[in-house]
Parts: C-alpha cells; sequence; structure tokens
C-alpha cells in the first residue's frame, strides 16, 4: 500500500510540473515572443550567435567571466545588429560563451540539488513543505523559460523572489537529504571547508589584482575628461604595460594620441584590435598613420574595417568621411557620408554636414 502511494505521489508530481511548465508557458509565451520580435531591440539573434562563436573557440572553459560584453563586437558578423548591451539576453548561452562547459556543468549540478529538494518535499506529505516546494516548482519553471530571451541573474528585484522560497524550503528539511554517506563523514567536511577557504582567498587575490588595474584606468579616464594629459597618460601607459588588457591599451592609445606620438599609438591601437575590433580604434589607427605618413592603402583598410559594423553609428560613418576626405577620396567620403544620414536624418539639417556631401 505504502509503496502504490509513493508512485502516486510521484505521478502527481510528475503532472503538477508538466502543468506548471504548460501554464507558465502559456501565460508567458505571447509577452515573450513580442518581446523577442517587436517590443525588444531585434538584437538578441546576433547577441546568441556571437555567445555561440565564443564556445565554440573555448568549449571547456570559455572566454572568461565578462568576456562576453568586452568581446561581442569582434565575435559578431558584419551586417547583425550591434548594441552594447551588458549581456547576452540568454543565461545559459552566455554561460557557455564565459565560462564554457564546466559552468553549463556546474548549472546542471545547482539545478539538481534544487530539483532534488523539491522533489523530496513534495513526497514529504508535510503541507507547509509541499506548499514552499510548489512556490519554488513555479519560481524555476519561469527563470528557465524567461532566462532563455533575457537575463534576470542581474536583477536582485526578481532573483530573490525565488531565492527566499527557496531558503524557506531549505530551512524546514529537519533530517537529511540522502546526501552520499562519504560526504557526510566530519572528516570530508574538514577537507571541503580547507578547499573552499583556499579557493575563497584566491579569488579575493584575484579579484584585487583586477580592481587595482581598474582603478589606475579609472584614474587616467577621469584625468583625460579633465583636460590632465599628462596624468592621464602616466596612467594609462602604466596599466597598459602592466596588464595588457584590450581596455587598457585602447587607453593608452588615446593618450599617446594627444601626445602627438603616432607611432607609439599604432601598436597600441594595434594590441587593442587584436581582441575587440572596436571601429573606434580602427579610426584611431586610420588617423595615426595617416599623421605618420603611413601608406595610404593601409589607411584605407583600416577604414573600411570600421565600417564593418561602425556604418550602424553614424558618429563612426561622420569620422571616417572627414579622414576620406582628408586623403582626397571624395567618392568613399560621400558614401561614408551618406551611411551616417541614413542612419540618422536630422544630420542633414546640420550645415557642416549639407557642406560636405
Amino acid at each position: 500500500l505504502s509503496r502504490g502511494v509513493l508512485d502516486r505521489r510521484t505521478i502527481s508530481l510528475l503532472v503538477g510540473g508538466a502543468g506548471a511548465v504548460a501554464v507558465t508557458a502559456v501565460v508567458l509565451g505571447p509577452t515573450l515572443l513580442d518581446r523577442l520580435i517587436n517590443t525588444g531591440d531585434g538584437g538578441r539573434p546576433s547577441y546568441w550567435a556571437a555567445a555561440w562563436r565564443m564556445f565554440e573557440d573555448a568549449p571547456l572553459t570559455g572566454l572568461g567571466p565578462g568576456a562576453w560584453a568586452a568581446r561581442r563586437l569582434a565575435y559578431l558578423e558584419s551586417g547583425e545588429v550591434d548594441f552594447s548591451v551588458p549581456h547576452a539576453h540568454n543565461v545559459y548561452l552566455q554561460t557557455a560563451a564565459e565560462i564554457g562547459i564546466v559552468g553549463l556543468v556546474a548549472g546542471v549540478i545547482a539545478g539538481l540539488a534544487v530539483g532534488w529538494l523539491i522533489y523530496r518535499a513534495l513526497r514529504s506529505g508535510d503541507a507547509t513543505r509541499m506548499a514552499w516546494a510548489w512556490a519554488v516548482l513555479f519560481g524555476a519553471t519561469y527563470l528557465a523559460i524567461v532566462n532563455g530571451v533575457d537575463f534576470y541573474a542581474n536583477l536582485p528585484g526578481v532573483v530573490m523572489l525565488w531565492v527566499i522560497p527557496l531558503a524557506m524550503l531549505d530551512g524546514l528539511v529537519t533530517q537529511g537529504i540522502g546526501v552520499p554517506r562519504v560526504l557526510a563523514e566530519p572528516a570530508t567536511g574538514r577537507i571541503v571547508s580547507v578547499l573552499l577557504a583556499i579557493a575563497c582567498a584566491g579569488s579575493v587575490a584575484v579579484l584585487g589584482l583586477a580592481e587595482s588595474s581598474a582603478s589606475t584606468l579609472d584614474t587616467a579616464t577621469k584625468a583625460a575628461d579633465e583636460g590632465d594629459w599628462d596624468t592621464a597618460r602616466t596612467a594609462a601607459t602604466t596599466v597598459a604595460e602592466d596588464d595588457a588588457h584590450a581596455a587598457h591599451e585602447l587607453m593608452a592609445a588615446l593618450t599617446a594620441m594627444q601626445a602627438e606620438e603616432w607611432e607609439e599609438a599604432i601598436v597600441r591601437y594595434q594590441a587593442s584590435l587584436e581582441v575587440d575590433d572596436l571601429p573606434h580604434a580602427w579610426v584611431g589607427l586610420a588617423l595615426a598613420t595617416i599623421q605618420s605618413d603611413g601608406d595610404e592603402d593601409d589607411v584605407v583598410a583600416y577604414l573600411e574595417r570600421a565600417m564593418r559594423m561602425g556604418r550602424q553609428d553614424p558618429a563612426i560613418s561622420v569620422a571616417v568621411a572627414d579622414l576620406y576626405r582628408r586623403m582626397g577620396r571624395t567618392a568613399e567620403a560621400d558614401e561614408a557620408m551618406a551611411t551616417a544620414v541614413l542612419k540618422q536624418p536630422g544630420l542633414a539639417a546640420d550645415p557642416s554636414i549639407a557642406k560636405s556631401t
């Protein structure tokens, strides 16, 4: 009899879970579809494609935490939508891009742990635990679906609505949840504690180094904004030499341009572009090459590369047009300026723009 009751509970759990998924899909499906196609920025397929290409480049461990936003542009193809966004609008693809298979496996393990907690609660017969379990199941289903087309991991107000019921459910567990005996041994617990302490200490050290570089870069940026280019150049050069990150190289290139150190600017821009493919950096490289009397064919190649994604940004198109005009390439300049006006028609009312076209 007891076995039959347990079987019925298992069936009820499966039916209830399927029902929750179905109801969530029916309720949220139209909204998600509208957000994806109409009211969203329309760039999600491009964001997802960039994430997948990153994953293909480094499938095991990914390109590193935070890499999607920093390197997204380099992984977009010409013609794909380019917007400056902090996330890929898909938790799973962004995890694959930044942390690879390791991150995906970690996510699956976390999901299984939550699922096991829900399963045991729904089979417990305790009305309070069952109520919280259903709340957690609904929240998990909702987030699992929505995070496929958006990114709620950075919204505490949303995530906490699920975390609090999950914490309540976990707190109601009065007996073990069936972990392997070896994990329950005191000796194992001490080993795990030591390993976690070492991991935490290492993480803090790495974060400290990263924040140190970020602080120096921030000093350079603020000094440049205030027109103190000597301080900006010192800080930017220091951080670029200590940590050859693309953003650091770009800031060092900008300060070198201000100091009219064209050859150094060229080297810095090239180092930055090997990573991020930023249209603004291609324009800067083209200008530095012109100022250093470099090869005109190289300049044209740089400007064409700037327009690969830069044609979606009128500021890039206008800058490219200006550099083409400096070289006496009127046809290319007119084409770039026309691209800017088509993207932002209001530019046609600017007398300087109208005069140059």
